[in-house]
């Protein structure tokens, strides 16, 4: 075997492109190994402008960005090992996907002026060949060419950071300044942990109900995934509500809240666990939901907790009726280009359904109108009132932790307490050192400027 390395150009466009790939990948992967022992270079390069996604050709060049590691400027810090663990953890196919945009490049908008012109300003080239947008050529979206990329236009370059969890990294997508003490809505979208599906956590601002933070993995397992959630928190955002999709992974995490003796941990968080009034979601998914917020409870009527969000075809109906008030009202709000792919990838079905397309994903977008939801439902009200005796936010060593910070913090006199606790919820996740002196720093770009 003389070849170790192999490169292919626009990818996306190749005919067969999965069957040559997993033809030769065998071939590369013993090269690789004599190539490793005699310390010679090795890999595979795929390069590509983006296809249509229902094109075949095009859709599993996406796939195969969508199962990779997203390259990030702080690996080039990490240690081989370190580096080579995490992509294990966080890819399908031991890939690293990075993406080039125009201004990455260095050109100006006369440059991209310029491009336009060249293609007579066709929207759809302008999208794939200059902005590297995947599009679908077939026109079964809910939503219009225009409505999209108005939600385009206004999207939010996120703030990222690695969340350490039993020694493994969980990226964050941050689109706003994250406040401990804010009660943060968590919609849960819980897939099985086998590598296909993700499962996701969007966090939503409680006034704005817009996305504040989002995180997907996919190989943890759901009783890990549920661990995850209560290190979140407990440790970072301390009078967070969380819902959860109430599939049957999702109920399992659900149950393992509500079960002191075998999750006692899990279980101090249990008034956290967001529910609805069974009677109540009753009434909404039978055609009420205009009178939801109007309709109370009485003094002598015990409430019917239903923990959890179904996902039945009534509510998903009503997931897609919030999600296009804001598409067509407030595209600002939507904020990430995570959903915005997922938005993109929707379809109405012949039947009159919306779904996501096949080969396409909606965990995120699910994870999100899962938030969304719940903060129409009227037991909302009760959770945004939760005292903060309720969150069991002042233990000992919580306050601990906010008095260590003045080691950390002995020129950030002029922060927030809810930044200062930040900042130590930082250290504790490794923010600090190295990482603090990048550019795109969390704690440079979010706290460089709050001093008073």
């Amino acid at each position: 075997m003389k070849f170790t390395k192999s490169c292919k150009e626009n990818v996306a466009f190749l005919k067969y492109n999965e069957i040559i790939f997993s033809s030769a990948v065998f071939a590369l992967s013993k090269a690789a190994k004599f190539a490793k022992k005699n310390k010679k270079p090795y890999g595979i390069l795929l390069t590509t402008t983006p296809n249509f996604l229902d094109s075949e050709e095009g859709s599993h060049c996406k796939n195969w960005m969508d199962s990779s590691v997203k390259f990030e400027l702080e690996m080039l810090d990490w240690k081989k090992k370190e580096l080579r663990r995490f992509i294990k953890e966080n890819s399908t196919n031991d890939f690293i996907y990075s993406k080039f945009t125009w201004q990455e490049l260095g050109y100006d908008k006369d440059w991209y002026e310029e491009q336009c012109r060249l293609v007579n300003n066709d929207l759809l080239k302008i999208k794939r060949e200059i902005d590297l947008e995947w599009t679908y050529s077939s026109d079964v979206s809910p939503f219009t060419e225009e409505e999209l990329t108005a939600v385009r236009n206004v999207l939010v370059e996120p703030v990222c950071f690695y969340y350490n969890f039993e020694n493994r990294k969980f990226k964050v997508y941050m689109y706003e300044e994250m406040k401990p003490l804010t009660k943060y809505l968590l919609g849960v979208d819980v897939a099985g942990g086998l590598g296909q599906d993700s499962s996701t956590i969007v966090g939503i601002n409680p006034k704005t109900g817009n996305p504040a933070f989002i995180i997907e993995t996919r190989n943890l397992s759901v009783p890990k995934f549920a661990y995850f959630i209560g290190d979140i928190m407990t440790f970072w955002l301390f009078r967070s509500i969380v819902s959860i999709e109430k599939n049957n992974y999702g109920l399992t995490i659900i149950q393992m809240f509500l079960d002191q003796k075998n999750h006692p941990t899990l279980f101090t968080l249990k008034k956290r666990l967001f529910y609805v009034d069974k009677d109540m979601e009753r009434e909404v998914l039978q055609g009420k939901r205009d009178q939801e917020h109007t309709i109370t409870k009485t003094q002598n009527k015990k409430m019917n907790k239903r923990y959890g969000i179904d996902t039945s075809p009534q509510s998903r109906e009503i997931f897609f009726d919030i999600l296009g008030e804001e598409v067509r009202n407030s595209p600002e709000n939507i904020r990430s280009e995570l959903i915005f792919d997922q938005i993109k990838s929707l379809e109405v079905k012949t039947s009159g359904k919306i779904e996501h397309r096949s080969n396409a994903h909606d965990d995120i977008l699910l994870g999100y109108l899962i938030a969304k939801y719940s903060k129409t439902q009227s037991t909302w009200r009760d959770f945004y009132r939760l005292g903060e005796e309720e969150t069991d936010l002042y233990t000992k060593e919580k306050i601990k932790k906010v008095l260590d910070l003045n080691k950390v913090t002995a020129n950030n006199a002029g922060l927030s307490e809810q930044t200062k606790i930040f900042i130590e919820t930082a250290k504790r996740q490794g923010l600090t050192g190295e990482a603090s002196k990048k550019k795109n720093n969390i704690l440079d770009i979010m706290y460089g400027n709050n001093k008073k």
